[in-house]
């Protein structure tokens, strides 16, 4: 496991001393440093995350940093991805149940549908750097630490990240895909 701790930088915002931590995983990168992990690292740690990494490739499922995360990112760049973590999920949900679970990457938005029922809270896709730290910084300024924080709360202040279904649409950025219509029948990866 790689670990970051986040120290800021001078002229961004940056979370307080006491931030989130965070866990990325990734299912499919037979131990190269994938970029999925690498950048949102170090955005969340410059914010003041406190950032673990694992490629669950190569390393199993750390049941400690999974019980200590705030956040938990799932990098979804690919089908084989997708359902590696996928079947991830149940086991990370019952390890931490008041986690934040979000899906980042390119086959996030399209398996929204599934993503949602198997309780990723937050799904992102397009570029993802921006919005995972936006998604911290919302979460830790909500308070929303293991003791206090309810199993699917959408964020509510960072544009790219998929909050719970209210009007259907999908509108792109220029950093990110934006869907707000997660297709609830939609039981199978794409």
């Amino acid at each position: 496991m790689t670990a970051l701790i986040g120290a800021g930088e001078p002229g961004r915002a940056s979370l307080p001393a006491d931030g989130l931590s965070v866990l990325l995983i990734s299912a499919f990168d037979l131990g190269h440093q994938p970029f999925g992990l690498a950048s949102p690292a170090a955005w969340l740690a410059a914010d003041g995350a406190q950032v673990a990494c694992l490629d669950l490739a190569v390393q199993k499922l750390d049941d400690d940093a999974v019980r200590a995360a705030d956040l938990i990112g799932f990098y979804l760049p690919m089908h084989t991805a997708t359902r590696i973590l996928a079947g991830a999920v149940p086991r990370v949900r019952e390890l931490n149940p008041d986690a934040h679970l979000c899906a980042y990457g390119l086959y996030a938005p399209v398996n929204a549908g599934l993503l949602r029922r198997i309780g990723i809270a937050s799904i992102i896709g397009g570029e993802f750097e921006q919005p995972l730290a936006a998604l911290a910084r919302d979460l830790r300024s909500r308070g929303n630490r293991p003791s206090s924080k309810s199993r699917a709360r959408p964020c509510g202040g960072c544009p790219a990240a998929l909050p719970a279904p209210s009007q259907p649409r999908a509108q792109a950025t220029t950093s990110a895909y934006i869907l707000t219509d997660p297709q609830p029948e939609a039981d199978q990866l794409v």
